[in-house]
This record gives C-alpha cells, sequence and structure tokens, in this order.
C-alpha cells in the first residue's frame, strides 16, 4: 500500500485500512492483500496492533538515536535501531526463537553487552514451546518502542514483558 511512506500521516485512512484488515481476516481473503493492509496499519497507527509499550526505550539527541536497540534471540542480536539513527524507525524481523523469549537491549552497538532493557515472552502459542518461529515487529515513536509479535500467518501472538 503507498500509504506506508506517509506514516502518521495518513491517520485518517485508518478506520478504511482496518476493516480492510478485518474483512481479510474474517473471510480468509487474499493473503497479500491482507499483509500489506496490516504492514500499512503498523506504519500508520502502530497502535492499532496492540503492542507492547516499552517507555523510554531510544534516548534522543537532535533527532538521533544515541545507543542502538538490539533484540536477542538465542545469543544472536538483532539490530532494531542504530546509533545515529533518526526518530522514525520500523523494523519486522522474522526469526526463529530458540524457545519462547527474547531480550532487549540498549547499547552503542550489537557487539557491547549494553543494558537489558526487558525480556519478553511470546504466550499461547500451540505449537511445541522450545522453537517458535515468529515475526517480530518494533517501531519507534519518541522514544518508546512500540513491539509485536505475529505467526507467519500474520496472525497476532501474546507478548508480554518477563517479570
Amino acid at each position: 500500500m503507498a500509504l506506508n511512506r506517509y506514516g502518521a500521516d495518513a491517520r485518517s485512512a485508518v478506520p478504511e485500512v482496518l476493516a480492510l484488515y478485518q474483512s481479510t481476516s474474517a473471510s480468509g481473503g487474499h493473503d497479500v492483500v491482507r499483509e500489506a493492509a496490516d504492514r500499512a496499519l503498523w506504519r500508520i497507527a502502530p497502535e492499532a496492533a496492540e503492542p507492547v509499550v516499552v517507555k523510554g526505550a531510544v534516548k534522543f539527541e537532535k533527532g538521533t538515536a544515541v545507543e542502538g536497540l538490539f533484540l536477542e534471540f538465542g545469543g544472536d542480536r538483532t539490530t532494531v535501531i542504530s546509533t545515529g539513527s533518526r526518530t522514525s524507525a520500523f523494523r519486522e524481523n522474522r526469526s526463529t526463537i530458540t524457545g519462547p523469549r527474547f531480550r532487549l537491549y540498549r547499547a552503542m552497538d550489537k557487539t557491547e553487552k549494553g543494558t537489558l532493557l526487558s525480556e519478553f515472552e511470546i504466550v499461547g502459542v500451540s505449537s511445541d514451546p522450545d522453537v517458535i518461529t515468529a515475526r517480530i515487529r518494533c517501531a519507534v515513536s519518541g522514544g518508546d518502542l512500540l513491539i509485536c509479535a505475529r505467526d507467519l500467518q500474520n496472525n497476532p501472538l501474546k507478548l508480554r514483558p518477563v517479570e
């Protein structure tokens, strides 16, 4: 969908895009249309995906990230936002997660240990709990990180912070 590039400026289209997503989901509609509607919603209004919000995850100075954010799955780190990146960011990572948990770190680069911000768990999955294949989506909004999980058919997975 061309709306993706407009980000929050396309918020007035959210009701129609949400209706398109819900109608294709309910009817078993075309996966490409459903995926495009979901991606557009995530980029325009990520709160529509009911994400977990990590307040103050990204520190900005003059519009750029002072440190990066990294997701860690089984010891491997994936960049969410790099040091020096601009304020708006969208990241989707399709990963095979060994076990239902992953961690979020803030650091200068992915080789540095950094600060553990949170650990998350994907819950309520019916597959083998030791190996879960999921897409992890992240968006940065005003220093907060919005994060959610999807299965490979793009259905929402329940995500919760681990205490």
